[in-house]
């Protein structure tokens, strides 16, 4: 057998062609560069609303995982950028683990985060609250006296509603029926928890005892009710609904404001001035906040009843707007 001889000259020409096609010969070694580590970094924004909401931002060099811990007790999260929303008002100290290329060391970023729980409420239970022209159809209606006709009101009015009104508010003003008797309501499905009520109310001016004796449909304010109440009963037509244990806020008096000095009328939230000035009509449901308690989740009816009697009356109105009914988280 001839033996193949490889001449030397014919290696190089290899070598060359190569070169001139601008291709390499490289080695066989272990050229791969060295493993990089993380270097964890972040920063935060704790939401202006009180919510107990922080968004995080990630500013890690190098990182491939990450892991937080929120300070809180809760699970930790391998999102990148997450958000987090705190329970409790509280300074919470946030680590953020960060890895980086495989074998080398972890790397931690703490800060301290300072949350201020604040009330969320959730929204308006309440339907038609607002009291505009349409917002009548959201009301059942009922006579709360088979002897007292419907008082003469207003939905959408725009004259002598509470500062703060927004459009149209809701109005009752004196006619010439000597006793008249109303009920409103509508139901809304509660769980147990904590709710607020709150909306505006003007009222007329305190009057002088010597203003109650006037028989005529422009005397002021006096033998006059108008309350609201949150209740598992629901209203029925010519029953008055004395409810009293679920009484919310009201006012109510034989003798107006009872006083021989002219007063101002009295507006503002409706369950922070109940009763403020007048005969005691205790809050039994709520608190001054309008703060209400519920035990047991189930359907309520949130109800508000007006009148007058004896020859009583408005004064110069009643006039209500903006009404919500709202859970407290």
């Amino acid at each position: 057998m001839q033996k193949r001889i490889i001449k030397p000259w014919l290696i190089l020409a290899s070598f060359g062609l190569l070169a001139a096609l601008g291709l390499t010969v490289t080695s066989c070694g272990n050229d791969d560069p060295d493993p990089v580590a993380a270097t964890a970094n972040f920063t935060f924004v704790v939401n202006p609303d009180q919510s107990g909401s922080v968004a995080f931002t990630n500013t890690s060099l190098n990182g491939k995982k990450y892991s937080w811990d929120f300070g809180d007790g809760s699970a930790e999260s391998i999102e990148e950028s997450p958000t987090h929303t705190y329970t409790e008002s509280d300074t919470y100290t946030v680590k953020l683990t960060a890895l980086g290329d495989a074998g080398t060391a972890l790397s931690d970023k703490t800060a301290d985060v300072v949350v201020v729980k604040g009330e969320v409420l959730g929204p308006n239970l309440l339907v038609g609250g607002n009291f505009e022209t349409a917002d009548e159809a959201s009301w059942t209606k009922l006579q709360g006296n088979t002897t007292e006709p419907l008082p003469a009101f207003q939905f959408g009015a725009t004259t002598g509603l509470p500062t703060g009104a927004a459009g149209g508010g809701l109005t009752f003003v004196n006619d010439a029926n000597l006793a008249k008797n109303v009920i409103f309501y509508q139901a809304v499905t509660l769980v147990a928890g904590t709710y607020r009520f709150s909306g505006l109310i003007k009222i007329d001016a305190r009057i002088t005892p010597a203003q109650e004796t006037a028989k005529n449909p422009d005397k002021g304010l006096n033998h006059y009710w108008f309350e609201t109440y949150l209740s598992a009963i629901q209203p029925t037509s010519n029953d008055g609904f004395n409810q009293s244990n679920d009484l919310i806020a009201g006012f109510s008096g034989w003798i107006g404001f009872n006083t021989t000095t002219p007063q101002p009328a009295l507006e503002g939230n409706f369950p922070a001035i109940s009763n403020q000035w007048g005969s005691p009509n205790p809050r039994v449901r709520s608190d001054a906040n309008g703060n209400i308690t519920i035990t047991t989740a189930g359907t309520y009816y949130f109800v508000f009843k007006t009148g007058y009697c004896c020859e009583g009356g408005y004064g110069s109105g009643i006039a209500v707007d903006n009404w919500k009914l709202q859970k407290v988280d």
